[in-house]
């Protein structure tokens, strides 16, 4: 028999000392990179549990089963928020707060605050979605919607409407009652200005934006169905026509939306917004011109519409008494008579 080989038991090898020193360095060099880095977020009060609930809720937001909500044009922020905690997306507060507090760039120009920038469609999100992500999704969603009519107002500004300039041109005079302005070519109401003067008061093209956002979530608010161009023309007619004084939108969506705003005040405060912060600024009774920003967020029809307002006198419009549309009249006389003929049928129907 041959003899038996004896294992030999293999000693641990150490590694020297140098080399030991250098791993235990370079671990304290990542240590310190990491603790600098994520500096802000302590600072901030996010502690180690927080993070951990983050982690978690992107656990449970992967796992969640996945939501389809249509919201349709006209819808405010806050009807946009309580139809996202309807839907158990996220809750109204929270996603006020985010829309309010988004920083984003769109065509070119940058925005704070995504009222009038939610575009109205039909979308898919996940439970527990972060709100921030929701607000970032619609307001890319309008930029890429929203490219072509913004290339051609980008390429109108020599002859930029005149409704959207803020200023009131001196080469506009009211069309006589019953007569329309020339028409352009192609069969459409000529609506631009050719004045140079009147171009260049625009400052920035981020003015222009908000004007057409804002302009067109009041035309989006108002109109009826099939009356968006007039509607909008109605509104152009009180900004731009010299004979109607003082220029006042008059329109009642704003003070609704004046109205939101007192209602929403705490969310308001707690999300720092200053461009909000004063209902009384949206009263278009009370005050001229557009309002600081948009009521609402407008389709591509309303914006469109507000691109290419009808060309009429009409100065005033009520809703019809039997029908979900509006009379429209070119003096307050006969508006006064539409009033109380709307009137009537109110007393009638109760």
């Amino acid at each position: 028999m041959g003899e038996k080989r004896v294992k030999r038991r293999r000693t641990p090898r150490r590694v020297p000392r140098r080399r030991m020193a250098w791993r235990l360095g370079a671990l304290a060099c990542v240590l310190l990179l990491a603790v600098w880095f994520w500096r802000p977020l302590w600072s901030s009060n996010a502690t180690l549990a927080s993070l951990l609930q983050r982690a978690r809720a992107f656990i449970g937001e992967t796992r969640a089963p996945s939501v389809t909500v249509t919201l349709p044009e006209g819808l405010n922020l806050f009807e946009v928020a309580e139809r996202l905690e309807v839907a158990g997306i996220c809750t109204a507060t929270a996603f006020v707060r985010a829309a309010l507090a988004a920083k984003l760039t769109v065509h070119g120009s940058t925005i704070e605050g995504a009222e009038g920038f939610l575009f109205p469609d039909t979308y898919q999100w996940r439970q527990g979605t972060p709100p921030a992500r929701i607000v970032a999704t619609m307001v890319a969603n309008f930029e890429r919607r929203t490219a072509a009519l913004a290339s051609e107002l980008q390429a109108a500004l020599p002859d930029a409407p005149a409704h959207l300039m803020g200023v009131v041109p001196a080469q506009i005079d009211a069309p006589e009652p019953g007569t329309a302005r020339a028409a352009r070519p192609g069969g459409r109401p000529r609506t631009l200005t050719t004045a140079t003067a009147s171009a260049k008061l625009i400052s920035l093209p981020q003015g222009l934006l908000w004007k057409w956002i804002t302009f067109a979530s009041i035309v989006a608010k108002e109109a009826g169905a099939g009356e968006l161009e007039r509607v909008a023309g109605v509104f152009a007619n009180r900004l731009a026509r010299l004979d109607f004084e003082p220029r006042r939108l008059q329109a009642d969506a704003t003070r609704v939306y004046a109205q939101r705003l007192r209602e929403h005040r705490t969310v308001l405060a707690l999300a720092g917004s200053h461009k909000l912060a004063s209902p009384d600024a949206f009263d278009t009774y009370r005050h001229a011109g557009l309002p600081p920003a948009p009521i609402g967020n407008p389709g591509l029809d309303a914006l469109e519409a507000s691109l290419r307002p009808e060309s009429h006198a009409y100065l005033y419009f009520v809703r019809h008494p039997k029908h979900l549309t509006h009379v429209f009249s070119e003096n307050f006389v006969d508006h006064q008579r539409n009033v109380a003929a709307w009137r009537a049928s109110q007393s009638a129907g109760r």
